[in-house]
């Protein structure tokens, strides 16, 4: 059973969050561009320095992003976080922000393969971190998605539920 928890997330607690790490996915991206571009080949260490900066931002993300998660699992205070969906559809962008991320990590490790031996291990550590970090908010969507859904479940706020041998009534109803 879940016991209730004092603590709240709000859309400004959120906002914060989502644009802190915004910000550190932009600093990886121009990170990881000046890695693969010619200063960063010619400079393996000072490359791996600025790519392991940006992975231990990454890591702070992933561990502020995994509390998010815990508060909304706790979180029983009986009101719906996000009516219109506005946190869900951030959630999607950050996701495919991440995602654009983790291919340009993928691209640079595969590029410096050979070449830049202490860049390539920043690089393979920044790919793991991405993943990561993009499991923990697909975490957070589910988890706020399942918030919202059992409190409109408590108040009653769902429709009729329909057998599965009902499917054309269920369809035939949805049109009306």
């Amino acid at each position: 059973m879940k016991m209730p928890v004092t603590m709240t997330l709000s859309r400004e607690t959120w906002r914060y969050t989502e644009r802190r790490v915004v910000r550190h996915l932009s600093y990886g991206d121009t990170v990881i561009g000046i890695a693969c571009s010619l200063f960063g080949r010619l400079l393996d260490s000072v490359t791996a320095r600025l790519v392991a900066t940006s992975n231990t931002k990454l890591e702070r993300d992933i561990v502020m992003i995994k509390g998010v998660r815990a508060v909304l699992v706790e979180m029983d205070n009986g009101r719906v976080l996000d009516s219109e969906t506005i946190i869900g559809r951030e959630l999607t962008k950050l996701e495919e922000k991440i995602t654009r991320l983790h291919g340009a990590v993928l691209d640079g490790e595969r590029s410096c393969r050979n070449v830049l031996p202490k860049t390539k291990a920043v690089f393979s550590r920044a790919a793991a971190l991405a993943a990561s970090l993009y499991e923990a908010v697909n975490e957070v969507k589910w988890a706020l998605a399942e918030h919202d859904a059992d409190v409109h479940m408590a108040a009653g706020q769902v429709g009729p539920i329909y057998p599965a041998e009902e499917i054309e009534k269920l369809l035939a109803d949805l049109k009306k």
